[in-house]
C-alpha cells in the first residue's frame, strides 16, 4: 500500500513537471517557438527515457522536480526582463545637505544653490518649520555668508558638489554632508513605437558615472546616437563629445553643454539633439557605467579595442589595439580622461568601443543563450522605455538567427572654445566644443543611408 503511494506521487510529481514546463514556454517570449519545441521534446524524450529504464519511483519523482526548476528559471527571466522597462515612467533629483565638519550649534539655517523652484515645497517639508531658507545664484555668495555664520549649511543638487566645494572661497571650511535628499519626477518620455524586427530606428544612448540608481539626473558622460536598420543588420554609432555648445531642448533653449542636459532629465537631452539634427528618436537607453563591473565580470570579461596606449591613475595598462579587461579594469577603461591625447573626446569614444565590446559578447554565440541569467545585472545598470516585448523580439530574433551585425563609428568633429554656460556660474566662461557644420551634415547623410529601407 505504502509503495503503490509513493509510486502515485512521484507519477503526480512528474505530471506537475510537465504542465509547468508547457504553461512557462508559452509564457516567454524571448525564446524562439522552434526553439520551444525542441527544449519541450529533448525533456519529453529523457522523462519517458526514466520511465522505460527504472521503476525507482525516486527518480520519476526527481525528474518532476526538475521540470518545475526549469519551468521556474524560464518564468524569472522572462520575469526580469520584463522589469528592465518599468524603471522609465520617473527619474531621481537628487540634493545633498552640506554643513561645516567642525560646527557645534543646531543648524537654524540653510542656503539653497541650484535648487528646482519646483521642488522647494517637497524638499521644505523634509526639514523643521522654524528652519529659514536663502536662495543663492553663486557660490561666492553662499560661502560668505557661511564663514560668518548667516547659514549653517547649504542644500545644493548632487551634481553640483564637486565643483561648488571645489571654489577657492569656500578654502579653510572643511564640510560634511549631512543627508541626502531624493526628489522623484516624472519622465515624460514616450517611445515612438515601430517594428524592431523590420523598421530602422533610432536610439539615444547615455552614460552616466554615478553610484545609485541609474534613473538619477545626472550629467551624460556619453551621448551616442545609434541608427539601427535591423533589416540590413547595420548599426552606426555616433559619438557626441560631452562638451557640445548645444541650445538646449528645455530651459528655453539656453546654450550649454550638452552633458549639463542630463540635469534636466534624459527628455531634455534627447529633444538638444533631435533639435540639433532635426531627427526624432525612437527608443532612449541610460547606462550607469559604476554597474557595468559585475556584468562584465559576469560574462566572463570582454576584449576591448583602445585607439590609444595609456596607463591609468591605478596603474591599468591599456595597449593600442585590442585588450582583454574585467570588470573593474572595464570602470577604469570608461573612466579615463587626462590620460588621453583628446579628453572628453577619446574618452567618449572610449565609451563606444566598451559598449561593443560588451554587446558583442553577450550577442555571441556562446553566450546568448545564457543572456535571460544576466538580466537581473542588466537591469542593474539599464534604463530604458523599450518594451519588454520589443526587447524579448530582438533576443528571440538573434538566438534564432544568429545575426552578425556590420557596426560602423562615426564622431561629431568640432573646435575648443571658451563660453558662458547656462548651468554654470554666469560670471565665468567655461570650455566647450563648438561642432563643425560639415562634420554635423556628414553625419545625417551616414544616418539617412543606414535608415533607407530600399534595396533590403
Amino acid at each position: 500500500m505504502k509503495k503503490n503511494h509513493t509510486y502515485s506521487i512521484s507519477l503526480f510529481a512528474l505530471f506537475i513537471g510537465f504542465v509547468a514546463l508547457i504553461l512557462s514556454l508559452f509564457t516567454i517570449e524571448y525564446i524562439p517557438f522552434r526553439f520551444k519545441l525542441i527544449i519541450l521534446s529533448i525533456l519529453t524524450m529523457v522523462a519517458m527515457a526514466i520511465l522505460i529504464i527504472t521503476k525507482h519511483s525516486f527518480w520519476r519523482f526527481l525528474t518532476g522536480l526538475s521540470l518545475i526548476i526549469v519551468s521556474f528559471y524560464f518564468v524569472g527571466s522572462q520575469y526580469e526582463l520584463n522589469k528592465l522597462s518599468q524603471a522609465h515612467t520617473f527619474e531621481l533629483v537628487d540634493y545633498d545637505l552640506l554643513a561645516v565638519a567642525e560646527l557645534d550649534d543646531e543648524i537654524k539655517n540653510i542656503g539653497f544653490y541650484g535648487v528646482r523652484a519646483s521642488h522647494h515645497e517637497e524638499l521644505l517639508a523634509s526639514f523643521s518649520p522654524n528652519i529659514k531658507f536663502m536662495n543663492y545664484e553663486s557660490v561666492d555668495d553662499l560661502a560668505v555668508d557661511l564663514k560668518e555664520n548667516k547659514i549653517q549649511a547649504f542644500l545644493l543638487n548632487s551634481n553640483l558638489v564637486p565643483e561648488a566645494i571645489a571654489n577657492p572661497n569656500l578654502d579653510g571650511l572643511e564640510l560634511r554632508q549631512v543627508n541626502r535628499y531624493s526628489v522623484k519626477v516624472g519622465s515624460s518620455v514616450q517611445p515612438q513605437k515601430i517594428d524592431v524586427l523590420d523598421d530602422p530606428f533610432l536610439v539615444y544612448l547615455s552614460g552616466i558615472d554615478v553610484f545609485g540608481d541609474v534613473v538619477t539626473r545626472s550629467r551624460s558622460d556619453m551621448n551616442l546616437v545609434l541608427a539601427v536598420n535591423p533589416k540590413k543588420h547595420e548599426v552606426l554609432v555616433v559619438t557626441i563629445p560631452r562638451d557640445t555648445y548645444l541650445n538646449l531642448g528645455c530651459e528655453n533653449n539656453s546654450l550649454d553643454k550638452l552633458t549639463h542636459a542630463g540635469l534636466y532629465g534624459v527628455g531634455c537631452s534627447m529633444k538638444t539633439l533631435e533639435n540639433y539634427f532635426g531627427l526624432e528618436f525612437n527608443y532612449y537607453a541610460r547606462i550607469n557605467f559604476t554597474g557595468l563591473v559585475n556584468l562584465v565580470d559576469a560574462v566572463g570579461g570582454v576584449n576591448v579595442f583602445s585607439p590609444n596606449e595609456f596607463t591609468t591613475d591605478k596603474g591599468t595598462v591599456f595597449i593600442q589595439g585590442e585588450n582583454h579587461i574585467n570588470g573593474q579594469e572595464a570602470l577604469e577603461f570608461a573612466r579615463a580622461r587626462t590620460q588621453l591625447d583628446r579628453g572628453d573626446i577619446d574618452r567618449g569614444l572610449n565609451h563606444q568601443y566598451l559598449l561593443e565590446a560588451i554587446m558583442n559578447k553577450m550577442l555571441s554565440e556562446n553566450n546568448v543563450y545564457s543572456l535571460p541569467s544576466h538580466l537581473p545585472l542588466l537591469r542593474n545598470v539599464l534604463d530604458t522605455n523599450l518594451s519588454d516585448q520589443d526587447i524579448s523580439k530582438i533576443i528571440s530574433n538573434q538566438i534564432s538567427n544568429q545575426n552578425e551585425w556590420n557596426v560602423r563609428d562615426l564622431d561629431l568633429k568640432g573646435v575648443g572654445a571658451m563660453k558662458h554656460t547656462y548651468s554654470q556660474d554666469k560670471r565665468y566662461k567655461y570650455y566647450v566644443y563648438i561642432p563643425d557644420k560639415k562634420s554635423r551634415d556628414e553625419i545625417m547623410t551616414s544616418i539617412e543611408e543606414v535608415m533607407n529601407v530600399d534595396g533590403q
